[in-house]
């Protein structure tokens, strides 16, 4: 890891302020294909995030091991202000993990029962019903998870009760 990385992730924002400012690059990827920004996120590190926001840092950037979004990382470690920060930044809803199964952060958010989370998602324009690779939707990765409080959201939200996956199963 580069001292960008380790000041991202432990919020040490005078740090990265001064690195970022000496032309650290953003785009560096550590061993396991994580920049900056991922670590920031998976740490919840709200003011590092700020900071490699304003720096023009590509926010949907997929980590090179894992094919996660910075939203992805944020949404894995429940941190649902991260989270939103990245959202009004424009990171893209909707984007697919690379190497996920074609899962979306709704249905993260859905199979770790993170009501706040997949509400944020939802207001912010998260398909309720979208599919991943098996044509699950968040619905079906809620119910399998036995996430009462997910369940709810979703159905609240206008999820396909009936929706059925490639293997001919309903929610």
């Amino acid at each position: 890891r580069t001292p960008l990385h380790i000041a991202a992730h432990l919020n040490h924002a005078q740090i990265l302020a001064i690195l970022l400012k000496n032309g650290a690059e953003l785009s560096t990827e550590d061993a396991k294909g994580d920049t900056a920004l991922h670590l920031a996120a998976w740490s919840g590190n709200v003011e590092a995030l700020s900071l490699l926001l304003a720096h023009s840092i590509e926010v949907d950037f997929l980590s090179g091991r894992d094919g996660y979004s910075a939203l992805w990382c944020a949404i894995s470690a429940s941190q649902i202000d991260a989270a939103r920060l990245l959202l009004k930044h424009g990171a893209r809803v909707n984007l697919p993990a690379a190497s996920g199964g074609g899962l979306k952060p709704l249905h993260q958010a859905a199979v770790t029962g993170q009501n706040a989370m997949c509400e944020l998602l939802l207001d912010r324009g998260a398909h309720v019903d979208c599919l991943d690779d098996e044509q699950n939707t968040p619905l079906h990765y809620a119910a399998a998870a036995g996430s009462v409080s997910s369940v709810k959201v979703l159905l609240r939200a206008g999820a396909d009760i009936e929706a059925v996956q490639s293997y001919g199963l309903t929610a």
